[in-house]
C-alpha cells in the first residue's frame, strides 16, 4: 500500500474534526435550548429596505439569513453609492433620514420632501452587465445598478452628483461576515452573510435599554434613532440583551447573538428633521454610560445577531433566550463536553493556520523570473498606447494619473465596437493625457481634447457592445464623434467612456471554447477579455528569430513586458508578484488575430500577413483552436504600484 501524503492525512484529520465539531455543536445547542428562559415579547419589527433611509414598521415578517423580509423586500438590500461604488449613509448626508420607503405590490415606493415618487421593482431580473463592485466599510461586494432614474432621483435630493442606487439581488455575491475586521473579535462563523448592513443582518434592542438611556437624557429619544430590526419588551433589566447567547422567537426563528453594537454619529440625527443634534445627543450620554475599554471608544447599545434557523416572527411573539452566563454557572455539568469543545476549537485553529500556512508557503515558493522593462496603457481601445515608467495596478487595468487602460472605445451608430481589425488607420491615432483631458492626435487633422471625466446623465448614457458583452457607457459628445468619423472616413462613429458608476464586464461570463479560468468579480472595461496582457521579451526574441523582418513589441499591445525569462515562460506562471505589493493572477494564453499584422507606424496591414502566419506555424495548439497563442492574459488580486525595473516573482503552475 502506497504511503498517504502528509497533506492528505492532515486534511482528513481536519475534516473529521470539523464533522465531530458540528455533531457536538448540534447536541450542545439542543441541551442549551432546554435551558432557555423567557426574556420578553416582540414589541416592534422594522425593515429598512434602503440602507440609511427610513424604515417600515410591520406586524410580521420572515427572518431569513440575509435579513428581515417583508413581502418581497428584505432589510438593507438597496444602497446608495458614489460613482466609485463606495457606500454613503446618514453619516455623510443626514437628509437621508427623510427618505421614506413603502411596499406596494411588486414595487418599492420611495418618497422625500419636494420630490416626485420613485418606484423601484422589488424583484428585478439580475442583469450581470449592470452589476458593479461596491464597498461597505472594508469589504467589497456586488450590487446591481437600479438605473438612471433612481440615480437622478437620489442625486437631486441629496444634492450631490454621481450617486447610484444598487440592489443586492439573490443570485449575486453577498458579504461574508467572517471577513469583517473587528478589534474586539469577530464571532461570526462561515456561512454568516449580509447584504448591505454595516455588520450583521439583524440588530436587536430592548425597550428597557432605551428607557435606561432616556432617564439620563434631558430630551428623550425614540427607538427610531437606533434603527433596530427586532425590539423586545419585558426583559428583566436594561441591557439584558448583552447576556443572551441564542434567542428563539415563538418556537420559530432562532437567532445567534454575535456582539454588542457600537454606535456612531447616526444616533444624533433627528429622523423627523434630518438634522444632527447640536449637542450630539444621545451619543454623548451613551459614551458616558456605555463605553468599555475592550471595545474601544464607541459606546455599545443593542446587539448584532444572525439567523441560525429561519422562521416567521410577529409582534407579540414570546422571546426565549439562552444566557451566555449559563456555560459558566453550570460548568461542572459540562466539564467533559467543555474539554471536547476546547479540543475542537484547537482543531479549528489548526485548520485555519494550516490554510494560511499553505497560502503563505505558495507565495513563499515564488521565484524571481525577471524584471519589468515596459509598462504600456492604451486609453482608447485599438488606438496607440502610452509608454510610462510607473502606474497603479488596479482591478480594471493599468491606471496612470486619471486615465485607465482601455476605458474609451470607438463604436458605430448602433453601438458595436470597432478596432484596427476593421480600420487599420486607428493605429495612427495617438493618445496623450494633459491635465484633466485626453488628447487625440492623428496625421492631417487638428488634435481634439476630451474630458477625462464626464457627468453621468440620462441623456449621455448609451448601450454598446464589445464582442458578446453588452454594456452601458457615456457618450463623449458630437465633436469627438465627428473627429473620429472624419479621420477614419466612416460616418456615425462615437467615442464612449466607461464611467466608474456604470456596470462593468464580468469576464468570468465570457465564453471561451477551452474554458474560462476567470473568477466571479474579475472585471474589465473595454478589453477583449482580461484587464492585463503580459509578454516576455524572450517570447518576442524567439518569434523574431523566425521572421525575415523582425517586429516590435507594440504589434502585440501588452501592458507589462518582462525581461530575463525564457521564451513563453509566462504561460507557465499561475501568480505573479511585481515589486512589493501587486499580485496578478495569470488566466490563460492570449490568442492572436490579424490585428498583429497592422504596422503601427503606417496604419496598414503587412502584405505577407506577418507575424501572424509565422505564429500560426508554431504557436497553435489543438486545445485552443486555430488561433496562435502569444502572451498571457491576467487579472489582479492585490492592487499595487508597478514600475519599470521592478523585480518579477512567479508561482509556477
Amino acid at each position: 500500500m502506497s504511503e498517504i501524503p502528509q497533506e492528505a492525512v492532515i486534511f482528513a484529520t481536519l475534516v473529521g474534526g470539523a464533522v465531530v465539531k458540528m455533531l457536538f455543536g448540534a447536541v450542545t445547542r439542543k441541551n442549551r435550548r432546554r435551558k432557555m428562559v423567557k426574556v420578553g415579547t416582540v414589541s416592534e419589527l422594522n425593515c429598512y429596505p434602503i440602507k440609511s433611509c427610513r424604515g417600515i414598521s410591520v406586524q410580521e415578517g420572515m427572518c431569513t439569513r440575509l435579513g428581515l423580509k417583508v413581502g418581497k423586500a428584505a432589510d438593507r438590500h438597496w444602497m446608495v453609492v458614489r460613482s466609485n461604488g463606495d457606500f454613503v449613509t446618514q453619516r455623510q448626508f443626514s437628509r437621508m433620514a427623510l427618505i421614506q420607503t413603502a411596499i406596494e405590490g411588486n414595487e418599492l415606493i420611495v418618497d422625500a420632501p419636494d420630490m416626485p415618487t420613485l418606484k423601484l421593482p422589488l424583484n428585478p431580473i439580475t442583469d450581470r452587465w449592470h452589476v458593479m463592485i461596491c464597498r461597505v466599510w472594508d469589504l467589497r461586494t456586488e450590487g446591481m445598478d437600479c438605473g438612471d432614474d433612481a440615480a437622478y432621483w437620489f442625486s437631486t435630493f441629496l444634492k450631490v452628483e454621481g450617486v447610484r442606487m444598487v440592489y443586492s439581488a439573490p443570485d449575486i455575491d453577498h458579504r461574508d461576515l467572517t471577513k469583517v475586521p473587528k478589534p474586539m473579535g469577530n464571532f461570526t462563523v462561515p456561512g454568516d452573510q449580509a447584504a448591505f448592513s454595516d455588520f450583521s443582518a439583524y440588530f436587536v434592542l430592548t425597550e428597557e435599554s432605551l428607557a435606561a438611556l432616556n432617564e439620563n437624557l434631558a430630551e428623550k429619544v425614540t427607538m427610531e434613532r437606533f434603527r433596530p430590526n427586532i425590539v423586545i419588551t419585558g426583559s428583566p433589566a436594561a441591557f439584558d440583551e448583552d447576556d443572551w447567547g441564542e434567542v428563539e422567537i415563538e418556537e420559530s426563528a432562532i437567532l445567534r447573538m454575535l456582539d454588542r453594537g457600537s454606535r456612531c454619529v447616526i444616533t444624533t440625527i433627528n429622523p423627523d428633521t434630518g438634522e444632527k443634534d447640536p449637542n450630539s445627543q444621545p451619543l454623548e450620554t451613551l459614551k458616558a454610560m456605555r463605553c468599555f475599554p475592550e471595545y474601544g471608544s464607541s459606546p455599545l447599545f443593542g446587539v448584532n445577531a444572525t439567523v441560525e434557523t429561519e422562521g416567521k416572527v410577529r409582534v407579540g411573539d414570546a422571546v426565549y433566550a439562552f444566557m451566555k452566563s449559563y456555560i459558566h454557572t453550570k460548568m461542572p455539568e459540562f466539564s467533559t463536553e467543555f474539554t471536547v469543545l476546547a479540543a475542537l476549537v484547537a482543531v479549528t485553529v489548526a485548520k485555519f493556520a494550516f490554510a494560511a500556512m499553505t497560502k503563505n508557503n505558495r507565495r513563499n515558493n515564488m521565484v524571481k523570473v525577471g524584471t519589468v522593462t515596459q509598462l504600456n496603457y492604451y486609453p482608447v481601445k485599438s488606438c496607440r498606447g502610452i509608454t510610462v515608467n510607473s502606474g497603479l495596478g488596479s482591478p480594471l487595468g493599468l491606471k496612470v494619473e486619471n486615465a485607465v487602460d482601455r476605458h474609451w472605445v470607438v463604436v458605430r451608430s448602433n453601438g458595436d465596437f470597432i478596432t484596427q481589425r476593421q480600420f487599420s488607420k486607428m493605429a495612427l491615432i495617438q493618445t496623450e493625457v494633459r491635465g484633466n483631458d485626453l488628447v487625440l492626435n492623428a496625421p492631417g487633422i487638428t488634435p481634439i481634447k476630451v474630458p477625462l471625466s464626464l457627468p453621468v446623465t440620462n441623456g449621455n448614457v448609451v448601450n454598446c457592445r464589445v464582442w458578446e458583452n453588452r454594456l452601458k457607457a457615456v457618450d463623449c459628445g458630437k465633436e469627438a464623434g465627428l473627429w473620429l468619423s472624419t479621420f477614419l472616413q466612416e460616418p456615425g462613429l462615437r467615442l464612449l467612456w466607461a464611467a466608474p458608476s456604470l456596470p462593468r464586464v464580468d469576464i468570468s461570463k465570457t465564453k471561451k471554447p477551452w474554458g474560462n479560468p476567470a473568477l466571479p468579480g474579475d472585471q474589465a472595461a473595454f478589453t477583449d477579455f482580461s484587464a492585463y496582457l503580459m509578454i516576455s521579451e524572450g517570447s518576442l526574441c524567439d518569434l523574431n528569430g523566425r521572421l525575415k523582418q523582425p517586429v516590435s513589441m507594440n504589434r502585440f499591445r501588452p501592458n507589462i513586458v518582462i525581461a530575463g525569462c525564457p521564451a513563453f515562460d509566462e504561460n507557465n506562471w499561475s501568480e505573479v508578484r511585481i515589486g512589493d505589493k501587486a499580485i496578478f493572477r495569470i488566466l490563460d494564453p492570449c490568442d492572436r488575430c490579424l490585428l498583429t499584422t497592422v504596422i503601427p507606424e503606417k496604419g496598414e496591414r503587412d502584405a505577407a500577413s506577418e507575424p501572424l502566419n509565422t505564429l500560426k506555424s508554431y504557436r497553435c495548439f489543438p486545445n485552443y483552436g486555430t488561433s496562435p497563442l502569444f502572451g498571457a492574459n491576467a487579472t489582479i488580486d492585490v492592487e499595487g504600484v508597478v514600475k519599470v525595473g521592478d523585480p518579477v516573482y512567479a508561482l509556477r503552475k
